[in-house]
């Protein structure tokens, strides 16, 4: 037996799945556009937000249980003053460096570059695990003037770094295995380890030709989840950071990460003041016109018949066949006899009168506009295309309405 289709189409069901489009569509860009600063970053990568051992979750914990002003860095303007921490990965740019260099104009910078090459651990999200290369430095290092060949290994016979940074002295445990060290001739090293620098200073150049002091900071395992896996470890990253301005503000700029607001995708304007109003009056006009595809306004046209009933649809069918088969030109002299026919019954003209006599004759009734038969005549049977015809038979027939005072 088959079933009831009488409200297979209510205009609420149809109203109903059209909202839940609509919402679903509005919903599908918005989190398009700010996804990357809405993630959690539970990604395993090497910024603030992972959990993962070669991330810097930890440390910023600590720095905020010691009182610290600790900020995670999605490039939405911050205000720093302090310490802004850059955490390149292996997809970082040079470019990416210079813009974030450019979101903390005021405040003092420390990069610390990646050292181990991880993979995801299988039914585990966050974790990571050291791929069977093991640690590798191939485009992890994206600083102009440097390259990949100034990161090196050392094992330091000292089990404790010490040095006075910025007139702060600094204790620092070895990093566990082989040290990540720096070798460049441009930077000063600020703490030592082995033949190489631990920490050092270097002048990043910028696009208008001058130049920023930055830190850098070789291993990170001296600040990530698995360097400070005890207290003595963390103290001294700690303190560390506060030798290089934390006690004023700490930021972990993930933006490099591509975990931060971009500003520059077309998307984003879109939904961002000053170009939101912009959007809403399209979206708005986008609804009003379909709400008026629903809505029907007055009452429908009816439709005309196929073929037209009458004298007057006679009459337009047969100029519209004449004007499609190009003959109107040829109609001309029939109209004017029928004309000077007409005309010659009406005004009572000499029986005798015929052609170009009758023509003169008639000369002798001007219209409104003074306008003479035989010109009139002349003018339309020297017509060549159907619009010249036209205009020639209604300056005649108007002549006939002046002078006969009919229409027929």
């Amino acid at each position: 037996m088959a079933g009831d289709t009488s409200r297979s189409f209510d205009p609420r069901i149809i109203g109903a799945l059209v909202l839940a489009g609509f919402i679903g569509f509005v919903g599908y860009w918005l989190l398009t556009a700010f996804s990357p600063e809405l993630s959690t970053g539970r990604n395993g990568g090497t910024h603030a937000l992972s959990r993962s051992a070669v991330s810097f979750s930890a440390i910023t914990e600590i720095a905020k249980a010691a009182g610290r002003d600790v900020t995670v860095g999605r490039g939405r303007g911050e205000d720093a003053s302090g310490l802004v921490v850059l955490t390149p990965d292996m997809r970082s740019t040079p470019e990416q460096i210079a813009q974030a260099l450019d979101l903390y104009p005021d405040a003092d910078i420390l990069i610390v570059p990646n050292k181990w090459l991880t993979g995801p651990v299988e039914l585990r999200p966050g974790w990571v695990r050291a791929l069977p290369l093991g640690r590798t430095n191939s485009g992890m290092f994206p600083l102009p003037g440097f390259d990949d060949r100034d990161l090196g290994l050392a094992r330091p016979r000292e089990r404790l770094l010490t040095a006075t940074v910025y007139g702060t002295p600094v204790s620092l445990p070895v990093p566990r295995g082989a040290t990540q060290i720096l070798r460049n001739d441009d930077a000063t090293t600020l703490i030592a380890a082995g033949d190489g620098a631990l920490l050092a200073r270097v002048d990043f150049p910028l696009a208008d030709g001058g130049a920023r002091t930055v830190h850098i900071l070789a291993d990170p395992d001296v600040l990530n989840n698995h360097g400070i896996d005890d207290p003595a470890r963390a103290t001294a990253a700690l303190a560390l950071l506060d030798a290089l301005g934390a006690r004023y503000g700490l930021v972990f700029d993930v933006t490099i990460n591509g975990l931060g607001a971009n500003d520059r995708s077309f998307l984003r304007l879109a939904l961002t003041p000053p170009f939101l109003g912009l959007t809403l009056g399209l979206l708005i006009a986008a609804m009003l016109a379909l709400w008026q595809g629903f809505v029907r306004f007055g009452p429908p046209l009816a439709a005309d018949r196929a073929v037209a009933l009458g004298k007057a649809a006679l009459v337009d069918n047969g100029a519209e066949l004449i004007v499609q088969a190009r003959r109107a030109p040829q109609f001309a002299a029939r109209y004017a006899a029928m004309v000077r026919e007409a005309a010659a019954r009406r005004l009572h003209a000499p029986s005798g009168l015929a052609g170009a006599g009758l023509d003169r004759w008639l000369d002798r009734f001007a219209d409104r506009r003074g306008r003479r038969f035989s010109d009139l005549v002349s003018a339309l049977e020297s017509a060549r295309s159907p619009s010249d015809t036209l205009a020639g038979a209604r300056a005649l027939g108007e002549w006939r309405k002046d002078i006969l005072r009919d229409s027929e």
